[in-house]
């Protein structure tokens, strides 16, 4: 199935290719066990994109891979990379800050060799543990593409990054490279928002995107049937707003989260036949930036099986 364009946003037709990927969700020691899996059977190469460095067992599988030979390579936030995490050692692994300018390197990647890759809500902060994450390995070309992105990302050059971002949008790969006008994560978001007819489920840590908001009450004014999973502890009025709306809206109890394994991280929507994945949840900060902030995301686009696979693991996890 193919996603149904719009005039906004008329180059977001493609989802990743459901042959030559793989969808991974669940409690966050899913995807950070299967990262580190990865990392463990490394040949070559791992290159990892990070914001939080706190999980021990991804560095430890990092300087594993290290110490066989593998060449690291580590790209992440500048402020969480001012003190090398204690489990990296100097020898054998790079790494590298995303940008000199204030930002928040907030896409999670991860690629292993020329085999595949990892975008996905987290890949080493301890914090997931306690949430439940989601992530699309990706294969073949869309693997060759996420590997572009990072060396692009890594390069600075402002007309790779923008070549790369066109290169991986056919593959169903979105992302955000605001330092040089790139902000496709951003737009494949609003797209399938305002792409729904039927049906739509978001599950978002919060909802203080005006944008977005708006997307979520238009679609359930023409009748879309609209759910949103979120935190009681954000957006109080907003809340109040898009239930008046028609939205039912399922507002979890942030600690009672936590301790069940529940707690959100990260988007993910299913809009009738397609889906999404992304690192940027409806916080405006993430997804349009400011002045004084800038966010590097990934989204991922899906449909057919993987988006069925997806609105199943939503509805499991946070039964309507």
């Amino acid at each position: 199935m193919e996603i149904p364009t719009s005039t906004a946003h008329p180059f977001l037709p493609a989802a990743v290719d459901s042959n030559e990927a793989r969808l991974v969700v669940g409690s966050g020691d899913v995807l950070l066990g299967e990262v580190t899996r990865l990392i463990d059977d490394a040949d070559s190469r791992v290159w990892i994109d990070i914001f939080r460095t706190s999980h021990e067992p991804t560095m430890e599988a990092l300087a594993g891979a290290a110490e066989r030979g593998v060449a690291v390579h580590v790209m992440g936030d500048a402020r969480e990379l001012e003190h090398r995490p204690p489990a990296l050692p100097e020898d054998g692994i790079s790494i590298q800050a995303w940008h000199d300018k204030p930002g928040k390197q907030h896409a999670k990647v991860v690629a292993i060799d020329d085999r595949s890759a990892i975008v996905g809500t987290d890949v080493a902060a301890s914090a997931s543990l306690q949430r439940i994450e989601a992530g699309v390995q990706v294969f073949g070309p869309a693997a060759d593409a996420v590997r572009n992105l990072q060396r692009a990302a890594r390069s600075g050059n402002p007309t790779w990054l923008r070549e790369a971002a066109a290169e991986s949008r056919p593959h169903g790969i979105y992302v955000n490279e605001p330092y040089v006008g790139v902000l496709d994560a951003s737009a494949a978001i609003d797209h399938l928002l305002g792409s729904a007819e039927e049906q739509l489920t978001v599950v978002s840590r919060h909802v203080r995107d005006e944008t977005a908001r708006g997307a979520l009450m238009d679609a359930a004014t023409r009748g879309v049937d609209v759910r949103l999973v979120t935190v009681d502890e954000y957006d109080g009025d907003e809340l109040e707003e898009l239930r008046a709306a028609g939205v039912t809206v399922t507002a979890l109890d942030k600690g009672e989260a936590r301790r069940e394994g529940r707690m959100l991280h990260g988007l993910l929507a299913v809009a009738d036949g397609a889906g999404l994945v992304s690192t940027a949840y409806l916080d405006p900060r993430l997804l349009r930036g400011s002045a004084g902030r800038q966010s590097r995301e990934a989204t991922v686009l899906l449909d057919g099986p993987l988006a069925q696979e997806l609105h199943a693991a939503i509805d499991s996890t946070w039964e309507p």
